[in-house]
């Protein structure tokens, strides 16, 4: 696409990509099955409207703001999956406000063109706005922060930081590992300040007392989750393990080691190129954190090193795949700024590769029956609409049975059909003791003699079995 073209016409080029985007997010919202976690969140915490702190079932599921939102959807519209997943949706427009907002302060077309890339046509990502859960708002919501707080780097309007620490709070709000991010954001804009004689007035003082204020009620909360053993994601000692190789395969859907290898390098490269043209250009002290390619770099660095210290130190587990993914957001944002500020040859073959791969990914990747994350497997709703097709065939209630994991999406479909069929039989492993039973794939050697398989979905390898007559 020629230059002049996308210098002319980005606006348009963007409102396409929204437009089509949003009316994806629509679909899938609508189409896609009802997952475990999603359930879990609306029996525990949506239906009784007990999202709060220390007053929500203990569960670092309930990803409060998110819950709040959905709360509020359910009661005044109903219990649909896509009514639940309405508050995702509209923060996929503050995303998009977001990205807008950042796209004015970048020079070249290219880099412009890779921000798209990283945070729409990135599929894993975009995803999640389409869920009821509280990544999709915590990553709109510090997309959202971020498009403020380069205001504030070129206006110095106090106005400017307290939208971005706000954006922030909704963030941490909706994912409690945003907690060391935000922290590291106002500590790197709190040097800023101190060194250019903007720390100490009246207003940037309240802000941050009110954030910090803030800030304590979250981490004490996190450490009561702690206590109770709430916080049992990313467990494990290698931080590599844990968090980098399940990033990886967050992003890309792949545990392939020459893609790890891969994208390691590159992002070593990435992150030499932005250290060693920092020293070449040699700004002042008080100008450097100003720059966005070199805020985001020292950003990604403080944060890699401060989640391994808050383990080793803190004993906090390690952020795992969709928690860790801050990374990602914090690396594509020193890659976007480093990419429009050096504007060089060899770095813009790399935007554009990095833009390429993701676009072309997301086009082989979208669908509208399944989610990536292999945590949020499930099985469509024609298995239970069969299974009340076979319950005419019947006087008493058929027996249905599977596994614990199973039972909540089960029980979702079934509280949508005012409880037409039993409750399901959900124990550790799967007993052959019920009429019908939803197994999986990898379980046919222990059903195969006692049930038929009577329908079958590809992604997930479920099978929905009728004892053999």
């Amino acid at each position: 696409m020629p230059t002049s073209f996308l210098q002319h016409r980005f606006n348009v080029l963007f409102l396409a990509v929204s437009l089509v985007s949003f009316a994806l997010i629509v679909l899938r919202a609508k189409m896609t099955p009802f997952t475990h976690d999603e359930t879990a969140t609306f029996y525990f915490i949506v239906q009784n409207g007990h999202y709060m702190p220390y007053h929500a079932h203990l569960d670092t599921n309930n990803h409060i703001l998110n819950s709040m939102l959905t709360h509020v959807c359910y009661s005044l519209i109903g219990s649909s999956k896509f009514v639940l997943r309405i508050p995702n949706i509209v923060f996929f427009v503050v995303l998009l406000n977001g990205l807008f907002r950042i796209t004015k302060h970048l020079r070249t077309n290219l880099s412009r063109i890779l921000l798209l890339c990283a945070f729409i046509f990135s599929y894993n990502w975009f995803t999640f706005f389409s869920v009821s859960r509280g990544y999709g708002i915590s990553f709109a919501s510090m997309i959202m922060a971020i498009s403020f707080l380069l205001d504030y780097f070129k206006n110095a309007k106090v106005r400017s930081i307290v939208f971005a620490y706000f954006f922030m709070q909704l963030a941490l709000a909706s994912s409690l590992i945003m907690l060391p991010v935000f922290c590291i954001m106002i500590g790197l804009v709190s040097i800023h300040q101190l060194l250019n004689r903007q720390f100490f007035t009246i207003r940037n003082i309240l802000n941050l007392i009110i954030n910090a204020a803030l800030i304590l009620y979250w981490v004490k909360f996190s450490s009561y989750l702690k206590e109770q053993n709430g916080l049992t994601h990313g467990a494990g000692e290698s931080y590599w393990q844990v968090t980098f190789v399940t990033l990886i395969y967050m992003v890309t859907g792949s545990y392939k080691q020459w893609l790890q290898a891969l994208l390691v390098v590159s992002s070593l490269l990435l992150l030499g190129t932005g250290i060693f043209y920092f020293f070449k250009k040699r700004p002042e002290l008080k100008n450097s954190l100003g720059q966005p390619y070199f805020f985001f770099l020292v950003m990604f660095l403080a944060e890699i090193i401060g989640i391994y210290l808050m383990k080793k130190l803190m004993h906090v587990n390690y952020p795992e795949d969709r928690t860790a993914l801050f990374f990602y957001l914090t690396l594509l944002m020193f890659a976007v700024f480093l990419v429009d500020k050096m504007d060089a040859i060899v770095l813009n073959y790399v935007a554009i590769v990095i833009s390429a791969t993701l676009f072309i990914q997301f086009a082989l990747k979208l669908n509208f029956r399944k989610h990536e994350l292999y945590i949020y497997d499930t099985f469509p709703s024609r298995f239970y609409d069969k299974l009340l097709s076979e319950q005419k065939n019947y006087t008493l209630p058929i027996t249905i049975g599977g596994h614990r994991c199973r039972e909540f999406i089960y029980g979702f479909m079934n509280y949508r059909s005012d409880g037409a069929l039993n409750a399901m039989f959900a124990p550790e492993v799967l007993h052959m003791n019920c009429d019908y039973l939803v197994a999986k794939a990898g379980e046919k050697p222990f059903y195969e003699r006692y049930y038929d398989e009577i329908d079958s979905e590809p992604d997930w390898d479920f099978r929905l079995l009728k004892r053999k007559d």
